[in-house]
């Protein structure tokens, strides 16, 4: 099947949420279900990966001008593939081929989604650090 782009959302989030540092408590707007129905453009993104303090990779501003529409069914689409998707405690539900991720929002408006989440850990002697932050604007209902 298509990817579900921005794989912060599909793949890479599933690879990082084992230990996913939860959202703090100073985020400004953490909206409702209903803010986030309507089709999303992202317009910002970074996202980087330390080894040892290093970073390894890095990357900002992939994939601007992607478009995700997020149906008040329950269902979201990207680039032909759907997902089921709910939103609860400053955290979007996906549930994509039987398997469900959590996405952090730091800040939800009824125009604006941005997500961010930190994974860090050690493994195989090594610590590591990925982050990701990416930033939606509404563009239609």
């Amino acid at each position: 099947m298509m990817k579900l782009k921005n794989y912060l959302i599909w793949g890479l989030l599933s690879l990082f949420m084992v230990s996913l540092s939860s959202c703090s408590d100073d985020d400004k707007d953490l909206g409702s279900s209903s803010d986030l129905v309507g089709n999303w453009e992202l317009i910002s993104s970074h996202y980087y990966i330390k080894i040892n303090g290093q970073i390894i990779d890095e990357e900002r501003d992939f994939d601007l001008g992607d478009v995700i529409r997020f149906n008040s069914d329950g269902t979201i689409y990207e680039d032909g593939d759907v997902a089921q998707w709910s939103y609860e405690g400053g955290q979007i539900r996906l549930e994509y081929d039987g398997e469900v991720n959590y996405v952090p929002v730091k800040s939800l408006t009824s125009s604006r989604l941005e997500i961010e989440f930190t994974e860090k850990g050690t493994e195989d002697g090594a610590t590591y650090e990925y982050y990701e932050n990416m930033v939606y604007k509404k563009i239609s209902d």
